[in-house]
């Protein structure tokens, strides 16, 4: 017998989507202080002990955009720096995934879609693992860029100026949180005044009231870059390097054999090493460099090579392309240190799990993309604005599986529309009667 009360069927799939997190976490969590990212875990330390926002004590950096750091002193600051702490706030994050794709589906196309969307995201195995097991802030991410979503089409159904300056608060956090959604903003504010058709002057409106607000939430981070280097520094001074590391003479054959361009050697010429490399060991002043000059070195190093190879480096967006939205898992995990951390049959269980899930999930959100073209035209250009813009930078950056892993739920709810329609389409008097599918 189907349950038809929404809030019925959602309650029970969080209760199945806790069980499983929780499994994991219970076997593996210790797993998230262990593999932490020093980026973000050392400035978050140093700040709560009085030492500034930075890798090294009284040392105060821009090496990390700052989401993730914010958010671990608060974690840190309130319960403790803990495996538990840590994990339960992933496991919170992970249900608010499950919640807002349902709504997303929900608000879109039919409680059918999203009561599956949320179904599939509640035992999804990659979501499962990498947000439970990661010192990584995927899932909150995926909150952030899902309740953007939401908050648009709310702000251009609802003409709302306070639901569109919302989105522009997201679109602030989620850019503290991460810099590749910045290319899908401005395509998310004419998405607002395309559609607002019945009145172009408040749609407008709303747009800039979004824009206002996403610039609001980064001014104190502006603010604060600045008392630190004396200039201006949009979100962190790692973009140059990372740019560089995915862009320059070696990065070619290390993804052809589909090895982690992290372990690119650094330049002969490099001006100096990167705040990581010091940590706490030494001060501010080993960096021959300021970490904005060093960053504008990095930047101007790989546009050399973008410049005068133009081929490979064609070759080398078409591979990103390809690894970034692979169902095969990239880089391999036996890359990168994983291969210290568990037995081979592990990386066999687990590329199975990846490539048997998202592999479908993928065919099927191209396949419902197709069905909603023209019934959820709008829609759907609203979600391709967001799913585009936020993998482009990725042609240029590291293509890794981790960095589409936020875009996955997006994936899960076309997914959903696919799988639904296809069932009307084979079933319809099955639909029609309720038996089988939820209302």
């Amino acid at each position: 017998m189907i349950v038809k009360k929404p809030w019925v069927q959602l309650s029970v799939i969080l209760a199945l989507a806790f069980f499983v997190r929780a499994a994991v976490f219970h076997f593996l969590g210790f797993e998230i202080l262990k593999y932490r990212e020093m980026g973000f875990d050392l400035p978050a330390e140093h700040w709560l002990a009085g030492e500034g926002m930075g890798v090294a004590s009284y040392c105060p950096t821009s090496y990390r955009a700052p989401g993730f750091i914010l958010y671990l002193i608060g974690v840190y600051g309130l319960f403790g720096r803990s495996a538990l702490s840590l994990g339960l706030g992933q496991i919170f994050w992970s249900l608010l995934v499950v919640v807002l794709a349902y709504v997303l589906g929900r608000r879109i196309f039919s409680p059918v879609v999203g009561t599956v969307a949320a179904c599939i995201c509640a035992v999804y195995p990659y979501a499962v693992y990498h947000d439970i097991t990661g010192f990584y802030f995927t899932a909150i991410f995926s909150c952030i860029m899902l309740g953007l979503i939401i908050s648009i089409i709310e702000s251009v159904r609802r003409e709302s100026i306070v639901w569109a300056t919302f989105s522009g608060l997201l679109l602030g956090i989620g850019l503290l949180f991460r810099g590749t959604i910045l290319i899908a903003a401005p395509f998310l504010a004419l998405w607002i005044v395309w559609q607002g058709k019945k009145n172009r002057r408040k749609a407008v409106m709303q747009a800039v009231c979004m824009a206002c607000a996403a610039t609001l939430v980064l001014v104190p981070w502006w603010v604060r870059n600045y008392e630190v280097h004396g200039r201006f520094v949009f979100l962190t001074t790692d973009g140059g390097r990372a740019l560089w590391k995915s862009m320059n003479s070696q990065s070619l054959p290390m993804l052809l054999i589909d090895g982690h361009i992290d372990d690119t050697p650094d330049p002969y010429d490099m001006p100096s090493v990167s705040p990581m490399a010091y940590k706490d060991a030494v001060g501010c002043g080993f960096m021959a460099m300021s970490e904005p000059d060093q960053d504008a070195w990095y930047y101007h190093k790989a546009f050399v090579f973008v410049v005068s190879k133009p081929y490979d480096t064609t070759r080398l967006a078409w591979h990103k392309f390809l690894g970034y939205w692979s169902v095969f898992y990239f880089p391999p995990l036996e890359t990168g240190g994983w291969s210290f951390r568990y037995p081979a049959s592990f990386f066999s269980l687990s590329y199975a799990a990846y490539t048997l899930t998202y592999g479908p999930v993928l065919i099927f959100a191209v396949i419902g993309l197709f069905l909603a073209r023209r019934r959820y035209g709008p829609e759907i250009v609203l979600l391709l604005a967001l799913v585009l813009g936020v993998s482009a930078p990725h042609l240029f950056f590291a293509g890794y599986t981790k960095y589409r892993a936020p875009l996955d739920p997006f994936l899960i709810v076309m997914a959903s529309y696919a799988l639904t329609s296809l069932y009307t389409r084979f079933f319809p008097k099955r639909m029609r009667s309720g038996r089988s599918m939820p209302s």
